[in-house]
């Protein structure tokens, strides 16, 4: 059983960084930093190209109409960054959009490596020798689980601070939990929910009915929260 792990950071948050890196270099794991996606920057930036690339249905979804409730916007999408996000509003919540991307772009090279699971962390989670051996004897005891919601609110219901998965099920959240899934289109239309990025995966295993434990474990918040 090998664990991979991932940070998502943001360049402009290094003190997030040193945090983060100080307490894994005290844990026997194998780590990297995802350079986090800036909502506020992802279509001004040299990045826009890879976010598009995350995109997969992308070209299938054009032409199509996309609708945000909660703002009481509609568009058709145009096939830019800026207009792939159905249930989200077409000028704001750019936090979840930064943060939808950073876990795309973490679910991809998950692919591209050899490990048995991997964990996501976002740049303020806690975790200590403590938590991480829990984590390992998680795995151990729930070998059939898909996915463990390891964020302390709510018991793993709310927020995605600390998010494990199997190396198996990367490929389809990295195509079904992109923004222009069908998945993610008819998640809106449907529930008219808007489209935030823990509560959009929570529902989307479950509707799937994949197999997942939610143990509340890692505290976050050291930091002043950058979503919006």
């Amino acid at each position: 059983m090998s664990i991979y792990i991932f940070v998502l950071n943001l360049d402009s948050n290094k003190d997030r960084w040193i945090f983060m890196k100080n307490q894994l270099d005290k844990l026997d794991c194998k780590y990297e930093r995802i350079n986090a996606c800036n909502g506020y920057q992802m279509e001004k930036n040299e990045d826009q190209d890879h976010y598009e690339k995350l995109l997969y249905n992308r070209n299938n979804a054009i032409g199509r109409e996309f609708i945000c409730y909660e703002s009481k916007d509609n568009w058709i999408y145009d096939g830019s960054l800026e207009k792939s996000w159905p249930g989200l509003h077409l000028k704001g919540h750019y936090g979840t959009k930064g943060l939808t991307l950073s876990n795309l772009d973490a679910f991809n090279k998950g692919q591209e490596l050899n490990y048995d699971y991997y964990l996501i962390l976002e740049d303020d989670a806690e975790i200590s020798i403590r938590e991480y051996e829990k984590i390992k004897e998680l795995i151990a005891e729930q070998k059939f689980m898909d996915i463990f919601l390891l964020d302390e609110r709510s018991n793993g219901l709310c927020g995605t601070a600390g998010m494990l998965y199997k190396r198996n099920v990367l490929k389809q959240l990295a195509t079904d939990l992109e923004p222009t899934s069908e998945y993610s289109i008819n998640f809106e239309k449907e529930n008219k929910y808007t489209n935030l990025f823990d509560w959009k995966i929570l529902t989307y295993i479950k509707w799937k009915k994949m197999k997942y434990l939610n143990y509340g474990l890692l505290k976050s918040g050291k930091f002043k929260s950058t979503i919006s």
